[in-house]
């Protein structure tokens, strides 16, 4: 099983994230935040009972709720020497 994104993004954007990756600056992580309606019963994504949100369930088995839109996608960068106080201790 696997869940792929298709993304557009505009091309300045692409071109930014381009350079960085040709000059070996990658993203450390990647946030992809999914425009969906917890409280509407009929949406794809609905809530599970884990108090802390970490419980979604994607109604993925029905046709329709195989899509969901993207609604942000953040690419987090670690400055180089960002964490050296955490290895100091």
């Amino acid at each position: 099983m696997s869940i792929i994104f298709e993304v557009f993004i505009p091309a300045s954007d692409y071109s930014l994230l381009l350079n960085n990756i040709r000059g070996g600056i990658k993203p450390s992580s990647i946030t992809i935040r999914l425009r969906y309606n917890c409280l509407d019963e009929g949406s794809p994504i609905t809530m599970g009972a884990a108090p802390d949100g970490s419980a979604m369930i994607w109604h993925n088995a029905i046709q329709q709720n195989r899509n969901v839109n993207i609604e942000a996608i953040e690419l987090y960068y670690q400055l180089m020497g960002a964490d050296d106080h955490l290895r100091e201790n």
